[in-house]
């Protein structure tokens, strides 16, 4: 049981609850902690030691104060309990909480809590409106999200897609403020220009030559991610254009099909390797000319960011939340329709047609992504506490 002293001091007493570590959250939590320690007195409480869907994350070295759940009991289908929320939440008195959505029933029960004890609450989720439910599960959803926009004092979210969502249940703009995915930008900056000046030699140890084109994808492969229509895609592509190369990294139920349609069907150039940690992947992103993300629904991809971070131009789908930050259709990249191997396959010609512009692109979206800093992030999360503290005053 996680030992919580009571603080007499007149300090606010905040309780934020994360689902995991996470190095899209770590860096922002670190330096909360950091600028605001003397004055708030915060309790980091994370439900998992691990994300169990990423095992390959790391968590960084980054620091701050996290007290672990341990009571844990898996209730239906991947629900799961923390029994000590309630003598967290009960025992602190919080004057905030923040709450990262209702994926299990401790935060289900956070919520719920909140809203019974009218404990100022922060939503922390990342919805988007791209694909609806229907039927009983659509009004189950709507009523959820209806009461928990009604009844939050703030919300912090990765950024536009998101807040979309909540004013389509009712919350209102200046409630909802922007970093809750934001990677470590000036670190993974620094590591992809120094991973740049090795690019031949990066290329070389791989068999790909200076003047190749290489698309680049990161993240698991699953059938919503849109693998079998990126590859179909650039099927073609490298059909018409020999110096079209695919780097594809990650695993997932959809890797067999690609490995063997691949094998079937003779395409060259394309290379596909394991999950490749954070802290080492770099240098993939520094070999590779643009980014391609073929989603079929993405509510908010950090690989997207990772590669603006590292300089290159961008291709999704109109089913990525990131996309509405990152992507200026002709400046930084291209959107295409999910689903459509067509509108793919001409995005990335275009951009192997023109090296130079693709260049220029990738730098533009490296400006944006300069933005969405750590120091950015923070401050949304700051802000969205303080607007929680000031609901009853």
């Amino acid at each position: 049981m996680p030992n919580f002293k009571l603080n007499k001091s007149v300090k606010k007493r905040i309780g934020i609850i994360s689902i995991h570590p996470a190095p899209y959250r770590d860096p922002v939590f670190q330096r909360l902690y950091l600028v605001k320690k003397d004055e708030w007195d915060m309790d980091f409480i994370t439900l998992f030691d691990k994300d169990k869907g990423h095992p390959y994350q790391e968590s960084g070295t980054y620091s701050y104060p996290i007290k672990y759940l341990e009571q844990l009991k898996l209730i239906f289908k991947g629900l799961y309990w923390h029994s000590e929320i309630k003598k967290i939440l009960k025992d602190r008195k919080y004057d905030a909480i923040l709450v990262p959505g209702y994926s299990s029933f401790s935060t289900l029960y956070a919520i719920i809590f909140s809203i019974l004890t009218k404990t100022p609450m922060i939503y922390s989720a990342d919805s988007v409106l791209y694909r609806r439910p229907s039927g009983i599960k659509k009004v189950v959803k709507d009523l959820f999200n209806s009461v928990i926009s009604k009844h939050s004092a703030a919300a912090w979210v990765p950024g536009i897609a998101t807040r979309e969502f909540l004013n389509y249940y009712g919350m209102q703009n200046e409630k909802i403020f922007f970093g809750s995915y934001c990677l470590d930008v000036d670190l993974l900056a620094n590591i992809a220009k120094n991973e740049r000046k090795n690019r031949v030699e990066l290329r070389t140890s791989l068999g790909i030559d200076e003047d190749k084109f290489v698309f680049l994808y990161v993240g698991r492969m699953i059938p919503i991610r849109g693998l079998r229509v990126l590859i179909k895609a650039f099927e073609q592509v490298v059909k018409k254009n020999s110096k079209a190369y695919l780097l594809m990294i990650g695993n997932g139920v959809d890797r067999c099909y690609i490995e063997n349609y691949v094998a079937k069907n003779h395409i060259p150039n394309v290379k596909i390797f394991d999950h490749i940690p954070i802290s080492k992947i770099g240098t993939y992103y520094a070999l590779s000319d643009a980014y391609v993300l073929p989603s079929l629904l993405e509510m908010y991809s950090l690989g997207f960011v990772h590669a603006a971070i590292s300089l290159l131009p961008l291709i999704s789908t109109n089913q990525n939340g990131a996309s509405v930050e990152f992507v200026v259709p002709g400046k930084t990249g291209y959107i295409v329709k999910a689903g459509s191997a067509e509108q793919l396959r001409d995005a990335m010609i275009c951009l192997m047609t023109d090296k130079e512009k693709a260049r220029l692109m990738g730098e533009e979206a490296y400006r944006i992504a300069l933005k969405h800093n750590v120091s950015w992030a923070t401050e949304g999360l700051e802000k969205s506490i303080i607007k929680a503290l000031n609901k009853n005053s």
